[in-house]
């Protein structure tokens, strides 16, 4: 994951594409299209030869230009068999300078991936967090998404390597991460299904925090009810709600969510729940050992109860955060 201060470095100093070449990028890839619409592909084309040899350029299907960074920034194998893969780069409109984060799939007739990759473009595009879209599949196997790059790094990573976070800054990031929740179940109508480290940004410089990764994500089944079935299971082992694991099909609502929170919480405040073993990332995690830790385990085994209904809901759990928050000294209101 890029470092959110090399992308500032990158957002004040650097452009892809110089200005003296914008106009023939776009013109190149113009003509390409034209060329190659005729075999079916109408959306995509590269140009980094006759960019200068620079970088790559694509144009997508809502027809912006982007120029993308040679260097990627994750690089994953998701079927071997069928050497399906995904890599991702940082990306830059051409005429905003704006970064974007272009995931590039190697899809290679695999079917199982080309209905996750359709399901992942609806759901972005439900969210409002989907850029564009180019398919390329017909020549070079690929499929492109563009979306919003979120600046920061994961919690996982800003964790593991030992980067200091106050019992103070622990809380906001949790509220924060209830903030995420509330706009994305109550605004968006949609579950996450795979709340943990991994996918939540947090942003040193600013504070700001950003759930990501909705590729499992669901949308509600109900206005009234925040609901969802699936016949498959979606998220991550040790997140996962027990009701999720025992039944089928899997039902998604409040209170899985709260059981993934609470579990990523035990990772995040790095404490161990009644049970004495944390099945998440960090386990086991150590005893609470002052007041304040003991008060946040509490909470943390509220949202973790193993029974749903006794379970807190997500209002019950940020409220408690909240009264938390108002006890350490440097947010107590005066």
């Amino acid at each position: 994951m890029l470092s959110t201060k090399k992308l500032k470095i990158e957002k004040e100093e650097r452009q892809l594409i110089a200005d003296t070449k914008k106009e023939f990028v776009k013109q190149t890839i113009a003509f390409m299209t034209q060329c190659n619409a005729e075999l079916g592909n109408c959306f995509s084309y590269f140009i980094k030869p006759l960019a200068g040899g620079i970088t790559d350029c694509i144009k997508l299907s809502n027809n912006k230009y982007y120029a993308i960074d040679s260097t990627p920034i994750f690089k994953k194998i998701i079927n071997r068999d069928l050497t399906s893969a995904l890599t991702i780069h940082l990306a830059q409109d051409i005429d905003t300078n704006q970064w974007v984060q272009l995931k590039a799939y190697e899809v290679n007739n695999d079917k199982q991936l080309e209905d996750k990759i359709k399901k992942e473009i609806s759901v972005l595009s439900q969210l409002g967090k989907l850029i564009g879209v180019a398919d390329d599949s017909l020549f070079s196997r690929k499929l492109y998404i563009v979306k919003e790059y979120v600046p920061g790094v994961d919690l996982m990573h800003f964790i593991t390597n030992k980067k200091a976070i106050s019992f103070a800054q622990k809380i906001a990031i949790t509220l924060a991460i209830f903030d995420e929740l509330r706009e994305l179940h109550d605004i968006k109508r949609f579950l996450h299904c795979d709340i943990k480290l991994e996918n939540i940004i947090y942003d040193e410089f600013t504070g700001k925090v950003t759930l990501i990764d909705f590729d499992v994500s669901l949308p509600s089944a109900s206005d009234s009810n925040l609901m969802a079935k699936s016949n498959e299971f979606c998220g991550t082992f040790g997140y996962a709600a027990p009701e999720l694991i025992s039944n089928t099909p899997c039902i998604y609502n409040e209170k899985t969510e709260m059981y993934a929170l609470g579990k990523t919480l035990i990772d995040l405040f790095d404490l161990e729940p009644a049970s004495g073993f944390s099945q998440t990332f960090f386990a086991p995690n150590k005893p609470p050992v002052n007041e304040d830790e003991s008060q946040v385990m509490a909470i943390l085994d509220g949202l973790t109860q193993a029974e749903p209904e006794k379970r807190l809901s997500r209002e019950a759990g940020e409220k408690a955060f909240a009264l938390l928050l108002q006890q350490v000294p440097e947010f107590a209101v005066k």
